[in-house]
């Protein structure tokens, strides 16, 4: 456990020394707040979805976020295409598969997306029970919930940080995942990617919960939490439990 913990610490200060440009295909009501939040964290977003633009950024991001929360025929072919050359390219990639138990399309895509293995997948469970089969589809798959699980393997680890203001806000899923990958840029290990990215996350909204009074002041606090937040506060409030 202390392996994990101090590999995800690692994590954080080289994305925050590194500075890692990860390229977005977001959805439409994410993409701000995302953007906040990748800046704030060190690293560099880049959110273009135009088909003629995908192949540049690309290749030129360390890393790829694939969201489908908001979909359309452009949205859809510059996923395909940004998907394709990061595959080409060996680039890793986290897929967010928003909704996908209310649209048959939309779980379609998912599943296309999830044969070219994603390195990690983050969903809710709504979400993961109707994408996941007895397959291995990526490296890493996070379960959001009460308690986050990270399914690598054979290996689980459940992260018990977080605060039910979360919940309330929009995109906070969308931008976590954005974290994940941006993560990917700095750390091979997708497990280790994925924990870093749930623990700065969750403890920076424990922090910002405990300094404001609802979700409207919780929004500038937590950014700001994202920004400050040092290695021995997340080694003291992390809560990492490896399930028998």
């Amino acid at each position: 456990m202390s392996d994990l913990l101090d590999n995800s610490i690692a994590a954080i200060t080289r994305l925050r020394r590194v500075h890692p440009r990860v390229h977005c295909i977001t959805n439409s009501v994410a993409q701000h707040f995302s953007a906040n939040v990748l800046l704030a964290c060190g690293a560099v977003p880049s959110m273009s979805v135009s088909e003629d633009e995908i192949e540049d950024f690309v290749s030129s991001s360390a890393s790829l976020l694939i969201n489908l929360g908001t979909m359309d025929p452009g949205r859809t072919r510059a996923v395909h295409r940004a998907v394709a050359i990061a595959c080409a390219q060996k680039k890793p990639f986290a897929l967010d598969p928003v909704f996908v138990q209310a649209s048959k399309t939309r779980l379609e895509l998912a599943k296309e997306i999830m044969a070219a293995r994603p390195t990690i997948i983050r969903a809710n469970r709504a979400e993961a029970d109707v994408l996941f089969d007895q397959s291995n589809h990526c490296e890493c798959v996070v379960i959001s919930g009460p308690e986050d699980k990270i399914i690598n393997e054979n290996k689980t680890v459940q992260i018990g940080n977080g605060t039910p203001v979360m919940t309330q806000l929009t995109a906070m899923g969308c931008s976590l995942t954005a974290l994940m990958a941006a993560l990917l840029a700095v750390e091979d290990d997708a497990m280790v990617a994925a924990a870093a990215a749930l623990l700065w996350f969750n403890i920076a909204g424990e922090l910002a919960a405990e300094k404001s009074v609802g979700p409207g002041t919780f929004t500038p606090q937590f950014i700001d939490a994202l920004a400050t937040i040092d290695a021995s506060t997340i080694e003291k409030r992390a809560k990492l439990l490896w399930p028998e």
